[in-house]
């Protein structure tokens, strides 16, 4: 996960365009808030920001990676159950094994 934080003050109500490829995984948030992610100049990113004081976060959560990162641990605790088994049962076979 990585985050951005920036806090400014704002005159008027605007939009902050941030110079990074739009991507779904980013979230936004104003003050600690969810705020909607807009697509700016067709592949950057934008969000909007009240007047005031705010401190602006933009926060990189990509469920497919942790997903997938599940999965492959998921995968490798069962190889690993798999020759912990095969080792109590009975070793290796070397002629299954084509040796």
């Amino acid at each position: 996960m990585e985050q951005k934080a920036n806090s400014q003050e704002w005159f008027t109500p605007g939009m902050v365009v941030v110079a990074q490829t739009f991507y779904p995984s980013w979230r936004a948030y104003v003050d600690g808030h969810p705020a909607r992610l807009w697509h700016a100049n067709h592949a950057f990113q934008a969000l909007q920001v009240p007047v005031g004081s705010h401190e602006v976060q933009l926060i990189f959560q990509d469920r497919s990676f942790l997903a997938g990162l599940a999965i492959s641990v998921a995968t490798l605790l069962a190889c690993i159950e798999g020759a912990v088994r095969r080792q109590r049962i009975g070793g290796f076979c070397p002629h299954a094994a084509g040796l």
